[in-house]
């Protein structure tokens, strides 16, 4: 070793894993005026020795990975290194620790904890030249203890590589297996009977003990694969007496799923690795988790867009049926039928509210059978206790996935004998005026979405507008009707002259015009007494008696 110039601090090397006992020790030779360079594993401690050449090497024999006694054999294997003192500073306290270490090649030990007053001039001896030796009855003892240590050790280490490489041999194929799992899927499924098929092949081709994806809603999503068994390999040590290797251990992970920066839900995996392959398996299964994430994405945009072309074929079917006639009761009819199906539900109901009767809902049409009847809801104004007075009210939808569980409802014998589980209640207008109400009725619990809820309220403007069409076109038959039966009285008026003529015609024109049954024309006769029959169509001869016998007046009253 080179010698150092005088000015030049003494430099010692600390191999130790432990922060603390890192700083106590530095802290204290400091300031016994030493430059001290430390390394928290036994591998950096090799490299740093190698490095800095220090004048003394403090060395903990308890070190992970590689121990303080592999240490000092690889270190003392150096040319530069090998006379440089190394000495145990260790906290091993059983019966031979110090034997053991000075065997494996170490120049003295010193117990921890350290004396902090006495550890100063202990480093300042190993300085000086003190070499501490084991007793020669005892050396060849511990070398051949020492000797075999090292031996299963190595035994050891090549069995952890060898799984090491059975295990990353084994990636190859699970790669492979991985790319036959995702190839197989099609977003056509579904999240969840897409996730079901995927899991249980990703499980198979990554070896995971289990599975599992939670997604959140709308609608939340849980999927687990079925669960598999990893039979951990035997060491080759084992029952011989010796420590064998680590065992394999199992890890769980928890991987976000996440597409451009939103967060889906979390992927479960749990593994029974051996050591070592940790960091590996976890980069395999980022990988794992951004396919599911992409898989689970693309398969919610397909159910988007399939929903969205059911509305819309919804919507195109509703205009094609409701346009198809100008009857009101035709349109109710139809549109209840194609909201039963639509929604799959087992009743769908439309109530308008009656002409004469404002505080009572009729029902108009059904599609789905009822085992009792229930024509007419009675609400009054201001009353929201049953699911019609409450969206008369309120003017909006009602959505109930239990609706015999909401103290709301108060009128609940005809749902409750009905056996109705979920209901939802849409509101028709006509402008701004409510004219009635579409209820869809389900015996068995239905969780309503957002999309089912946009879809109810479209075809409910559908009906509305339907609704408005056919009563706008009774409107005008009426108007035509009426138009036509007084062109017709015109035109057989307007022939002749003759007020008894006038009278007949325009009385057969009335009779036809309105479909009765017969007509009469009567004139008040001069002094006002009676009424005079001037002309009768279709009038019985029968009648014709007692007609004049009615028409007599006794006062103008």
């Amino acid at each position: 070793m080179p010698e150092r110039p005088l000015d030049q601090k003494t430099k010692i090397l600390y191999i130790e894993d432990n922060r603390e006992n890192r700083l106590l020790v530095r802290a204290v030779l400091e300031a016994a005026g030493y430059l001290i360079v430390d390394a928290e594993d036994g591998l950096a401690g090799i490299e740093a020795a190698i490095r800095e050449e220090p004048a003394l090497i403090l060395l903990d024999i308890n070190l992970p990975g590689v121990d303080g006694y592999e240490i000092v054999a690889i270190l003392k294997s150096f040319p530069n290194l090998a006379s440089t003192p190394v000495v145990a500073l260790t906290a091993y306290a059983m019966q031979g620790d110090r034997q053991r270490t000075l065997v494996a090649g170490c120049d003295g030990y010193i117990q921890k904890p350290i004396d902090v007053d006495a550890f100063p001039q202990q480093v300042a001896e190993f300085l000086g030249g003190k070499r501490e030796k084991v007793e020669s009855r005892d050396e060849g003892v511990y070398l051949r203890e020492l000797n075999q240590r090292l031996v299963y050790r190595l035994l050891n280490q090549v069995e952890e590589l060898k799984r090491l490489n059975q295990h990353f041999v084994r990636r190859a194929s699970q790669l492979e297996d991985l790319h036959h799992s995702m190839q197989d899927i099609t977003s056509e499924l579904g999240v969840a009977p897409m996730l079901e098929k995927l899991l249980g092949g990703l499980a198979g081709a990554i070896g995971t003990t289990s599975l599992s994806v939670e997604l959140t809603g709308p609608p939340a999503v849980t999927v687990a694969a079925p669960q598999n068994t990893v039979e951990q390999p035997r060491s080759v040590l084992a029952g011989s007496g010796a420590t064998p290797a680590e065992d394999w251990t199992e890890v769980e992970w928890k991987l976000p799923l996440k597409i451009r920066g939103r967060s889906l839900g979390v992927m479960i995996a749990r593994h029974v690795l051996p050591p070592g392959a940790k960091a590996d398996e976890e980069q395999l299964l980022k990988i794992v988790a951004d396919q599911v994430a992409i898989a689970a994405e693309n398969a919610r945009l397909y159910e988007g867009v399939m929903r969205r072309a059911a509305e819309q074929e919804s919507l195109v079917e509703s205009g094609r049926l409701l346009t198809g006639t100008l009857q009101v009761s035709e349109v109710l009819s139809r549109l209840s039928e194609l909201v039963r199906s639509r929604f799959g539900a087992d009743v769908a109901r439309i109530l308008i509210i009656s002409d004469d009767t404002p505080s009572v809902f009729r029902l108009h049409a059904q599609a789905g059978a009822t085992r009792t009847a229930r024509d007419t809801v009675l609400h009054d104004v201001g009353d929201d206790d049953g699911l019609i007075g409450w969206i008369a009210k309120h003017r909006r939808p009602l959505a109930y996935s239990d609706v015999l569980t909401e103290p709301s409802v108060k009128r609940r014998q005809w749902l409750e004998s009905e056996g109705v589980v979920s209901v939802l209640g849409l509101p028709l207008f006509l402008e701004s005026e409510l004219v009635g109400v579409l209820t869809i009725l389900y015996r068995a619990r239905h969780v309503f979405t957002p999309e089912e809820l946009a879809l109810g309220e479209a075809l409910a403007t559908s009906a509305s507008v339907a609704i408005r069409n056919a009563r706008l076109h009774e409107q005008t038959e009426e108007r035509l009707r009426h138009t036509e039966t007084l062109l017709a009285v015109s035109q057989d008026a307007s022939s002749t002259l003759e007020l008894t003529e006038i009278l007949r015609r325009t009385t057969r024109a009335m009779v036809r015009a309105l479909g009765a049954d017969t007509g009469g024309a009567w004139l008040l006769s001069e002094d006002g007494s009676r009424f005079v029959p001037i002309v009768g169509y279709h009038v019985p001869r029968e009648l014709l008696g007692g007609a004049l016998e009615s028409a007599t007046l006794k006062s103008m009253d």
